[in-house]
């Protein structure tokens, strides 16, 4: 497994290999040194299946030293973060064709990763930790910001799912000052054996739908995952009303959230449906059944 260096990737991923290791399956998950340093300790019936590997970050100009996840540099820099991530390619390479391994899970970024394991002769997963509608909405054919804050013309139902336009921009601005960078979104398991992704399809069977029409290849789900507008959608969730330029909200805005949601008649609706979908949330018997039909495949 080789997440993204994000630890919105590394812990789903880390406990994904736990999932799979708990079956009896030897694991190497691969990240940076301080990264792995930072995640859970492993139980002691896991410490012999997950075997950790460090391989250092390579030196990239504008990243500053020390730096390995997300979390340690301002959104402007993670452009030069992912170029170090993408610079992994050699070493891993190297592992990969001397360690014999039979699938390899990687993540986000990673475009060239698909046809890397193909000539070394192993299988790749497409390890996704977002949203299906993340997914569908990341249309090759859209290029402008306008495009991406109106549903995505693949969604055959209908629905406000969309990106934020404060996010877009922040997106664009990034790319602008980086011309060899490629749209993160360009990068989703063109050439996959399998995408694997992490929610239920009982929650979004729509979504799930058209995921798997759109890869044209098995997708397998592994456990829950949410989207807030699609949340909002469902009544589960009500979204802080945010300005569309900025993304910047007020202190108002977050008491009137709270008044509406745990006071008012209202907001009555958002309490039950929440608990209506509790189930799905935290349900071990699909998530066994889920894990199960991963590794048998």
């Amino acid at each position: 497994m080789f997440p993204w260096l994000a630890f919105g990737h590394l812990i789903p991923s880390l406990e994904l290999a736990k999932l799979i290791a708990q079956k009896g399956h030897h694991i190497s998950f691969v990240s940076t040194p301080r990264n792995i340093e930072c995640l859970p300790k492993l139980s002691p019936n896991l410490a012999s299946f997950i075997k950790f590997m460090k391989l250092a970050l390579p030196k990239v100009d504008n990243l500053p030293e020390n730096v390995e996840a997300t979390i340690d540099v301002p959104y402007d820099v993670v452009q030069y973060l992912k170029k170090a991530y993408d610079d992994l390619k050699e070493p891993l390479t190297c592992f990969l064709k001397s360690s014999k391994v039979d699938w390899h899970f990687y993540d986000l970024i990673l475009f060239w990763a698909d046809t890397l394991d193909s000539k070394i002769g192993i299988k790749s997963s497409f390890y996704n930790i977002c949203t299906s509608p993340f997914l569908i909405g990341d249309d090759p054919v859209r290029a402008k910001i306008k495009d991406f804050i109106v549903p995505s013309s693949r969604i055959s139902f209908s629905t406000i799912v969309a990106y934020r336009h404060f996010k877009m921009k922040r997106n664009f601005d990034v790319v602008s000052d980086n011309d060899s960078s490629i749209f993160d979104m360009y990068h989703f398991g063109v050439n996959c054996d399998i995408v694997v992704i992490k929610r239920c399809t009982e929650f979004k069977p729509k979504w799930f739908e058209m995921l798997e029409n759109i890869y044209q290849k098995l997708v397998i789900p592994v456990d829950h995952g949410l989207n807030s507008r699609v949340l909002e959608v469902k009544k589960m969730g009500y979204s802080i009303p945010k300005n569309e330029r900025d993304g910047s909200f007020t202190s108002d805005a977050v008491a009137n959230l709270i008044r509406l949601v745990m006071v008012e008649e209202e907001g009555r609706i958002y309490m039950e449906k929440v608990k209506n979908v509790k189930d799905l949330c935290l349900n071990s018997v699909r998530q066994e059944k889920y894990i199960n039909k991963l590794q048998h495949y």
